[in-house]
C-alpha cells in the first residue's frame, strides 16, 4: 500500500479513537453512528461533518480494495 494511503488510514483511526472517547456508552457503534452522536455536543465535529464522512467512505474504499 503506498505511503500516502497509510497515511490516511492512521489519522483517520485516530479520529475514530477520538470519537470513541466521546460517546464511550456508544462503544458498539460504527464510525458514522460514533460521528453523529459526538457532532451533537462538538460544534468542530458538527462543522466538519460531512467531509468525515467521505473520509470514512475513502477509507472503506482503501480497505476494501486493497491490491
Amino acid at each position: 500500500m503506498q505511503p500516502r494511503a497509510e497515511e490516511f488510514l492512521h489519522l483517520l483511526n485516530q479520529i475514530d479513537e477520538y470519537l470513541k472517547q466521546r460517546v464511550k456508552r456508544h462503544e458498539g457503534r460504527g464510525f458514522m453512528m460514533r460521528l453523529d452522536i459526538a457532532a451533537r455536543h462538538d460544534p468542530v465535529l458538527q462543522r466538519y461533518k460531512e467531509e468525515l464522512r467521505e473520509f470514512s467512505e475513502l477509507r472503506n474504499a482503501i480497505v476494501h480494495y486493497r491490491d
